[in-house]
C-alpha cells in the first residue's frame, strides 16, 4: 500500500525481492487461506508464521466520520484535498 505514494514507489522492490527469495528457497507461501488446526496439522510444518498485517481503526471516536485512514488516502488521494491534518 505504501508504494502507491508517488515518492515511495520504490518500496515495491522490497516486496518483489522478498517474494523472489522465498521462491528461490522453495518456501510454500499460502495467502488468503483460513488456517485452522486441521489444515495446519495436515501440512505438518516445521514452523508456522502468522502474518496478518494491520487494519486501520478510525471508527471509535467522535468526529471519525471526518477521518480517512492511510489506506483510504492512498487509494483515493483526491479525497484528502484541501487543508489536511495528519495525526
Amino acid at each position: 500500500m505504501a508504494a502507491k505514494a508517488t515518492w515511495r514507489g520504490d518500496l515495491i522492490s522490497i516486496v518483489d525481492w522478498l517474494a523472489h527469495e522465498l521462491d528461490h528457497l522453495g518456501v510454500d507461501v499460502q495467502l488468503n487461506t483460513f488456517a485452522d488446526a486441521t489444515l495446519v496439522g495436515a501440512m505438518a510444518p516445521d514452523i508456522v508464521i502468522v502474518a496478518t498485517g494491520g487494519v486501520p481503526d478510525v471508527d471509535w471516536f467522535p468526529g471519525a466520520e471526518l477521518c480517512l485512514s492511510t489506506w483510504d488516502a492512498l487509494q483515493g488521494p483526491q479525497s484528502a484535498a484541501g487543508t489536511v491534518l495528519v495525526v
